[in-house]
């Protein structure tokens, strides 16, 4: 808990919804991102969006790590989802996750996940060797 108000003061405290952070950074590439560190906003994700450009993302963030499930339910874009533990190394990988409506499959990450990072469909193939892939928070002047 105590990391996650650490990280939260550096990114701006999330009151509802998401908040934009300035940046993270995965193997060299840079994504604006908001954050869903609220239960609410984890719920809603990028349900009901038209698109996600080029360099942006939604960060997930846990209080604690835990196995995890996503589903790309009413999403109108393909997704790449990228599950991180306190440590900030890639753990899973789900990649081209389709949009779905109904009956949406279940994406899940069993080890104990404390980040997700969900970023369009395509850039995980991009950043490099799974093995190696680290999220790291970068802090600007927001």
């Amino acid at each position: 808990m105590r990391y996650l108000m650490a990280l939260l003061v550096l990114i701006g405290s999330p009151a509802t919804g998401a908040d934009t952070l300035s940046a993270v950074t995965v193997n060299g590439t840079r994504f604006s991102v908001e954050v869903a560190a609220t239960d609410a906003a984890r719920r809603q994700g990028l349900m009901h969006r038209p698109a996600l450009a080029d360099g942006q993302g939604m960060l997930f963030v846990y209080d604690t790590p835990q196995p995890v499930v996503f589903w790309n339910k009413n999403v109108h874009f393909p997704i790449d989802i990228l599950y991180f533990g306190a440590d900030r190394r890639l753990l899973c990988l789900d990649e081209e996750v389709p949009p779905c409506v109904k009956a949406c499959p279940r994406y899940r990450c069993d080890a104990p996940v404390k980040y997700v990072l969900e970023v369009g469909a395509g850039t995980a193939g991009r950043l490099g060797r799974p093995g190696s892939l680290e999220l790291l928070f970068e802090k600007t002047g927001q």
